[in-house]
């Protein structure tokens, strides 16, 4: 075996796993290769899933994608540990190499002890623990900011090949600089690492010249955060793109991990100017929706159908007509705790499934019994809508009307509430609040789906912005200087809309948010 670091042999590997330890979880996927520092590129993948004992968490499915049904062809983890060890021995392997070694080690002792009666059979090389080392002032050393820094973009979803092919390219890297710093061996990276520390951050040191975002225009619009192969990582509003952008590289403490991980694969930025905040805030959900970047999560495509319903509540369709007018919801679980409660009472159902915790029986009925003479309920008469009126005229007599939509719900859930009939019936008023808070908000984005926005423009002096929306689409835009002109431009609105989608009813939703906005800051706002 050569003690040359650029040819040396290795086995590059990764794990994932269902908890922090093998006392608290499993290896789920496993996968390894073989490669050497002298090529980026992973060689002989092997990638196996591991049977599981019990069903995997949520939050496990979630991070990996991978679910219960992809495991039913799944290999033992007795029979991974023999393959494992088969290509080590194949391949007469003598050094592992894993990004955070620390934490895939204990689990390969545990595999390997549990089932082959053998300690792990190779040394462990930690390429976190050689950058940490390498650069000290990078803002962040993980496993996907360092693949970014070195133009290997991870996937998002955490898959075990993925990793394995982003260690291989990371240790290429990473022995490129040891080289230079005049460690080329074995030995000479097991002196180094045994008898030197990480030095401690002094300062941050980010790939992005600090000359293009102090360049960037003190304009409303968007940025987007370009990886080193121009892919965009990030999109972002502004008020102001030089101040927006610039924020992400001042201070030290508390920043958030996810911005650090991201900032260490960020090369460059490039930015489309907008006249208006609004705008902008419109343009970076179309953005979105177009490239889903990895680190934009809210206004990402989340796969829901915004619906709209008939008049009795009791049909839906993707689609506004005479005959399905009410809406758009973003989806048909909007409405839905008002449904169920609008049968339980119609049809004498089960109401217990719409609490979150056991309650007797007792106390439903009796709260139950509160709600209904409050309200002065008749079953001869009872439908969605009535029960939505209920919700309207509370919000009317509610002297708070800002208070979060769903602040009656969250106290009833709170695990120290007692119930009580009293309780019972605050819930079901709730469920009728907060049904008819989202049925005023489809009428008002109903209105902005086809509609002509003129408001007054930030700072003295510059006058209105008037938007004309088609179908939830920016038809015309102008700017004017003073109110005179809006009489003229008043027409008769568009009323026909095509399917709504996520899209659409972000954009919809988004035009409503940025409305308020404007109308909080004091500024003027009409909507025809």
């Amino acid at each position: 075996m050569s003690d040359s670091l650029k040819s040396l042999k290795v086995m590059t590997l990764d794990c994932q796993t269902t908890g922090a330890s093998p006392t608290h979880g499993s290896i789920l996927e496993i996968c390894w290769s073989v490669a050497t520092a002298k090529t980026p590129d992973a060689m002989d993948l092997e990638s196996y899933l591991i049977e599981q004992e019990f069903l995997l968490p949520p939050r496990i499915s979630k991070i990996t994608g991978i679910t219960d049904d992809d495991l039913e062809d799944a290999n033992g983890s007795e029979s991974v540990a023999k393959k494992l060890l088969k290509s080590i021995k194949r391949q007469k392997i003598q050094y592992c190499v894993i990004h955070f070694a620390k934490f895939e080690k204990s689990f390969l002792e545990d595999l390997f002890q549990s089932h082959l009666d053998m300690a792990f059979p190779t040394k462990y090389i930690c390429t976190h623990e050689i950058a940490k080392r390498l650069y000290p002032d990078l803002p962040s050393r993980g496993i996907r900011a360092l693949a970014g820094y070195f133009s290997n973009t991870i996937k998002e979803a955490k898959r075990a090949e993925d990793h394995v092919i982003a260690t291989t390219s990371i240790w290429h890297h990473l022995v490129k600089e040891l080289d230079q710093a005049n460690i080329k061996s074995v030995k000479d990276l097991e002196s180094w690492l045994a008898n030197t520390s990480p030095a401690k951050r002094e300062k941050r040191d980010y790939p992005l010249d600090k000359k293009i975002r102090l360049s960037m225009p003190k304009v409303p619009g968007i940025y987007k955060m370009l990886s080193k192969d121009k892919s965009v990582l990030y999109v972002g509003k502004a008020k102001s793109l030089h101040a927006r952008v610039n924020s992400y590289f001042r201070g030290q403490k508390n920043r958030r991990q996810l911005h650090m991980e991201m900032l260490t694969q960020t090369f460059d930025i490039s930015v489309t100017t907008t006249d208006t905040y609004l705008e902008a805030a419109i343009l970076e959900n179309e953005e979105i929706k177009r490239l889903s970047p990895t680190y934009n999560i809210s206004l990402r495509d989340k796969k829901y159908q915004p619906v709209f319903y008939d008049r009795t509540f009791s049909e839906y369709a993707a689609n506004y007509s005479d005959l399905h007018s009410i809406g758009p919801f973003s989806n048909k679980e909007t409405l839905q705790p008002l449904i169920n409660l609008y049968f339980a009472l119609v049809e004498n159902q089960d109401f217990e499934n719409m609490l979150l915790q056991d309650v007797e029986a007792q106390i439903i009925s009796e709260g139950f019994e509160i709600f209904s003479e409050e309200w002065e309920l008749s079953l001869n008469n009872l439908s969605i809508r009535s029960l939505i009126a209920i919700g309207l005229v509370s919000l009317r007599e509610d002297i708070e009307e800002d208070e979060d939509e769903d602040n009656e719900q969250a106290e009833a859930d709170d695990e120290e509430q007692e119930w009580t009939p009293e309780l019972i019936s605050s819930v079901l008023l709730g469920i009728c609040r907060h049904s008819a808070r989202q049925y005023l908000r489809s009428k008002r984005l109903l209105k902005l789906a086809s509609s002509q926005i003129f408001w007054k423009k930030a700072g003295k002096g510059n006058g209105w912005r008037y938007l004309k929306i088609e179908n939830t689409k920016i038809a015309e835009r102008e700017s004017f200087k003073t109110a005179r002109s809006i009489a003229k431009m008043i027409e008769p609105t568009f009323k026909q809309l095509s399917k709504i989608n996520q899209a659409s009813f972000d954009r919809l939703r988004i035009l409503e948010t940025e409305i308020n906005r404007i109308r909080a800051e004091g500024r003027e706002v009409r909507v025809y």
